[in-house]
């Protein structure tokens, strides 16, 4: 499936009510920062990388972990997790900020977009 044909929302056609806001917020529940930013200078450091000074390496580890916080726990772990795998990673080299986006919105944004059609829903 390509980005173009990614559901872009969802429409909820039945009731709904607070155990199912509940249950889809456990299921998009952010990982804590300092959790993220351990797994991503875990790969900074075990990954082939651009030369940067401190400041450069901890601006981009920053950034990083600033989109990475708007994804799901167990998304995060897969996608900056999985860089630390051995054989699961797409190769040797630390992501681009567009390759991560990507691969975030990739295993992401299906359910932050369930996740707004319920609010949405409850609110109505």
């Amino acid at each position: 499936m390509t980005k173009e044909e990614w559901p872009s929302s969802y429409a909820i056609l039945s009731t709904v009510d607070q155990s199912h806001v509940d249950f889809i917020r456990a299921a998009t529940a952010p990982m804590a920062k300092d959790k993220i930013v351990f797994l991503l200078t875990a790969a900074y450091n075990v990954l082939a990388h651009r030369n940067q000074d401190n400041m450069d390496r901890e601006t981009t580890i920053s950034m990083y972990a600033r989109v990475a916080s708007d994804y799901p726990a167990d998304v995060v772990d897969h996608v900056i997790g999985g860089l630390l795998k051995p054989g699961q990673g797409k190769n040797k080299f630390f992501p681009s900020f567009h390759e991560l986006g990507n691969d975030l919105e990739m295993f992401g944004r299906d359910r932050l977009n369930l996740r707004d059609a319920i609010e949405r829903a409850i609110s109505d």
